[in-house]
């Protein structure tokens, strides 16, 4: 079995029921937060003075075949790549459209790109990781957009590309009043729980009981988090099917949206996906942080695998390397669904993604 429904599942099965067939779109949010900064905080490039190229190199992998900001695109410091070889695969046999939507970056890709904010997160350690955002003009275009999509497409893939992610995930998740400490994922076996920790307590200082959920945001945030659960609450307001397609950072997108979104008819049209490194990771619990938060959203999982791939540094993805990011278990799930591939004529692709981008 290539896809199995882990939360909600029943939910989750009529979700990919709905969506088989229908005109689809996949939109890849990209930021930068200083928090990626923080050593040992992500291993989403070869150095941390990569990490800056990390979102821009994924989206112009996926237009191009190739990095443009830079010679090669970012990989695990162990070596296994980016999960975008698994999206550009999956994108290949789709053969649907896509487009990146600029969140907040340090460094912009050379491809076309959907413009929505300038300004990149600051660090949260301080309490003030998006203090100088202007969230009137951001939602404005954001609302914009959905309006836009939803006239041309019944089903949306919303994948996400932030170094350092993972940590803000868990920072929204707590200030909120869940608790995450040590069920969040990340790109590492073990998924350095303690620094995270010791990270998102700093953040947590500032955060009062009676703060607004967008108080909270402009705290300890990252900008895709604020911009993603817009975006899905206005499109699924639409009737659009919105795929959440991540893992711990799309748990904390639809923590905000349970927090913002007075509407509970949107939730028959959202659903998050992610990997099987995600889901089921000894070293984190995304489903009991699930259920904890008391999400109304199902959880599915695509079931890639590596193991027998000829390459070594692909086969580390099932040693708990680098597990998700880019929209990867979403898209490869909805490939899964919409096509009835196989697990190793899928693999063949990806190892042909993954020869032409690494050589």
């Amino acid at each position: 079995m290539n896809i199995t429904f882990n939360y909600l599942s029943s939910r989750g099965k009529d979700f990919f029921l709905k969506v088989k067939g229908k005109s689809s779109i996949f939109l890849c949010t990209i930021a930068h937060t200083e928090t990626c900064e923080i050593p040992g905080i992500s291993a989403a490039g070869a150095n941390t003075d990569l990490i800056k190229f990390t979102a821009a190199a994924d989206v112009e992998a996926i237009y191009y075949g190739k990095a443009k900001c830079l010679a090669a695109v970012p990989e695990n410091p162990l070596g296994p790549p980016s999960p975008v070889i698994i999206s550009i695969a999956a994108l290949n046999i789709l053969n649907i459209p896509y487009f990146p939507i600029n969140a907040g970056l340090k460094v912009k890709p050379v491809t076309p790109l959907i413009e929505i904010n300038d300004n990149f997160g600051k660090s949260l350690e301080k309490g003030k990781a998006l203090i100088e955002f202007d969230f009137e003009n951001i939602f404005e275009k954001v609302k914009a957009l959905a309006e836009h999509i939803s006239k041309s497409f019944e089903f949306v893939i919303l994948g996400e590309s932030v170094p350092g992610g993972t940590t803000t995930a868990l920072a929204l998740i707590e200030a909120f009043g869940y608790n995450g400490f040590n069920k969040i994922c990340g790109s590492m076996p073990g998924n350095n729980h303690d620094l995270k920790i010791n990270v998102v307590k700093k953040a947590l200082k500032y955060i009062s009981n009676n703060d607004e959920p967008f108080e909270i945001v402009k705290k300890i945030a990252d900008p895709m988090q604020p911009i993603q659960a817009i975006l899905s609450i206005e499109l699924a307001k639409r009737g659009v099917l919105v795929l959440l397609a991540g893992g711990t950072q799309m748990v904390a997108v639809a923590t905000l949206i349970k927090h913002i979104n007075s509407d509970n008819s949107i939730y028959e049209n959202l659903a998050i996906s992610t990997t099987k490194w995600v889901t089921f990771d000894k070293d984190s619990d995304i489903i009991g942080l699930m259920e904890n938060i008391d999400l109304k959203i199902p959880l599915i999982t695509s079931m890639l695998n590596f193991e027998t791939s000829k390459y070594e540094n692909l086969r580390l993805y099932e040693k708990g390397y680098v597990k998700e990011g880019v929209g990867a278990g979403g898209l490869s799930a909805v490939l899964f669904n919409e096509k009835g591939i196989s697990n190793s004529e899928f693999l063949e692709e990806i190892e042909r993604v993954y020869k032409n981008i690494y050589g």
